[in-house]
């Protein structure tokens, strides 16, 4: 299975009233984000640089370690993926923040926070400068 051709890659925060999503799909270079305090529909982003968040995001996922998240999976498809929720000891209203990397091939990848660890600074750092550059978007 091809772990390497990233398909979609999605990042949700949920704090309190507000969740902020941020979503990277390499084919098509696009970066969308939403922050439900704003506005409820996703806003495409064409002002950040694609290529230095995708490295960010990269970098992030080598060195995520077991103590900056509940929660880590990865699986060869969504029926796996599925099944791992299935069995976890928290439901949906738990969560305080997760990123899920979907991959060209069909498998994924998933990380679920359900405490107090901080939501991951790649992914908060993005949704601030997406956050400073509404404006530029399209």
């Amino acid at each position: 299975m091809d772990m390497t051709a990233i398909k979609l890659i999605s990042a949700r925060h949920i704090n309190g009233r507000q969740v902020r999503i941020i979503t990277l799909r390499p084919a098509t270079r696009r970066i969308d984000y939403m922050n439900s305090l704003i506005s409820v529909r996703p806003e495409r982003n064409n002002v950040l640089d694609f290529d230095d968040a995708m490295e960010r995001i990269r970098k992030w996922q080598a060195n995520v370690g077991p103590d900056e998240v509940t929660y880590h999976g990865t699986f060869k498809d969504a029926a796996d993926y599925a099944a791992w929720c299935a069995d976890l000891l928290c439901d949906d209203h738990n969560v305080v923040w997760d990123v899920t990397i979907e991959y060209e091939g069909g498998g994924m990848a998933a990380y679920i926070c359900t405490s107090d660890r901080a939501f991951p600074l790649v992914f908060d750092d993005l949704c601030q400068e997406a956050e400073l550059t509404r404006g530029g978007a399209a």
